[in-house]
């Protein structure tokens, strides 16, 4: 059998904000000198760091895979810390995959948010999110090792796992290499492997190898230790294992029970598990479309049209500015300006973009948040703004060029 490994359980220092040291660039360079073919990311809750990670892979050899750590409550509607929260792994499959695993992440922030992004097994299913999601039962934080360490009964832990089966397209249960001499977190990590491996032949759940991974490389577990003093004023001891591992790395750690050294027999059932590896990095095929800029569309009224609908809010801000106290020349300079800026914006196809900023700022104005009086930068140059209300500078009266905001020719979003 070829020796494989794909880690599949990597945070990074931008998406795990003071909780792991990380970067794209140093877990590549080191995947490489590993000899690893893929490399998966996991940070908490946030999919913020996949574009940069995705980048630093495709440039190197290394396959991406883009995922997630969530939280999962029983209720995330429920909004008391009693609730609690557990982890799971949720990595994309494909594109559908990865736009349910967005929609996760999001959910999370926008409606289950309670010291952490939470979401629950039944939304997920509801809104049909598991579709193209490969999920694993993560660290010993997972609701499977958390409902082992709290003595539930052997028919309880699997009805969870099979509610997490029917909640997502793939299920595994996940096992971490214990590298450190005997203490009270290597015990705790034996004792939930040996479990995890007896359930899943009563469950026939196939299973992964995987190691937390919060810096690098092992020597890095001092600069680490400095992020989580800051982030939870306490020592890292609980981290000592979570440097990007090689393969040997971790075939060769204490997996099962009391175990000091592993027995020849359980050795080859821990090369099969980390085999299994290469079978989620082969079904993980999750392609990013780079260059593009994507714009919500805007809601509109029925039988309006998107340029209908500007056009009469910028009517309406014409006349709520005062344009119709003008004289006719001064209407005339003001007008043709306005149609320039319109005609740019619909050649660029940010008429939608628009909209949506009008909707952001007036409804955040009447929630009584405070938005900037003047503008940002070059949007000051722009008169469509002025009159939407969006700034509150007169370009025209200052002399502010729109075309330092916007042109035909430049590339990507205005301010």
């Amino acid at each position: 059998m070829e020796a494989y490994y794909t880690p599949l359980h990597v945070h990074t220092s931008r998406g795990s904000l003071l909780d792991s040291t990380n970067t794209p660039k140093s877990l590549v360079e080191r995947a490489k000198t590993l000899g690893l073919k893929a490399l998966a990311i996991t940070d908490h809750g946030y999919c913020s760091n996949h574009v940069d990670f995705y980048k630093e892979c495709i440039a190197n050899g290394i396959k991406p895979i883009l995922g997630m750590e969530g939280y999962i409550a029983k209720d995330m509607t429920i909004k008391e810390k009693e609730q609690g929260f557990y982890h799971v792994i949720l990595l994309a499959k494909n594109n559908t995959g990865y736009k349910n695993l967005l929609k996760i992440s999001s959910l999370g922030h926008t409606k289950g948010f309670y010291y952490k992004p939470r979401v629950d097994l039944k939304t997920i299913r509801e809104l049909n999110l598991g579709e193209g999601i490969v999920a694993t039962s993560a660290c010993v934080g997972g609701q499977v090792p958390q409902m082992i360490l709290n003595n539930y009964f052997v028919d309880s832990i699997t009805d969870k796992i099979q509610e997490y089966k029917d909640t997502f397209e793939d299920f595994y249960l996940e096992l971490q290499p214990t590298n450190t001499p005997d203490n009270e977190q290597t015990r705790t990590q034996h004792y939930v492997n040996y479990q995890i491996y007896c359930l899943a032949q009563h469950t026939k759940t196939k299973m992964v190898a995987t190691s937390d991974c919060h810096f690098t490389n092992k020597e890095d577990f001092d600069l680490h230790n400095v992020f989580i003093q800051i982030s939870q004023d306490r020592d890292n001891e609980a981290y000592e294992n979570c440097w990007l591992k090689s393969y040997d790395e971790m075939l060769n750690g204490n997996y099962f029970g009391e175990y000091k050294t592993i027995p020849k027999e359980e050795k080859r059932q821990i090369e099969a598990i980390l085999n299994v590896t290469k079978d989620v990095a082969n079904d993980c095929t999750v392609k990013l479309e780079m260059g593009k800029s994507y714009i919500p569309s805007a809601e509109i009224p029925n039988g309006r049209t998107k340029e209908s609908q500007i056009l009469e809010l910028i009517i309406k801000g014409c006349k709520k500015r005062g344009f119709d106290k003008f004289d006719k020349e001064k209407k005339e300079l003001y007008w043709n300006r306005i149609k320039t800026e319109f005609e740019v914006l619909k050649a660029k196809g940010f008429i939608d973009y628009f909209l949506l900023e009008y909707n952001i700022i007036h409804t955040a104005r009447k929630k009584g948040i405070i938005i900037s009086p003047t503008a940002r930068g070059s949007g000051a140059g722009s008169l469509i703004c002025y009159v939407l209300e969006l700034t509150h500078v007169d370009p025209i009266k200052y002399n502010l060029l729109f075309e330092r905001f916007l042109t035909i020719e430049k590339k990507g979003l205005p301010d």
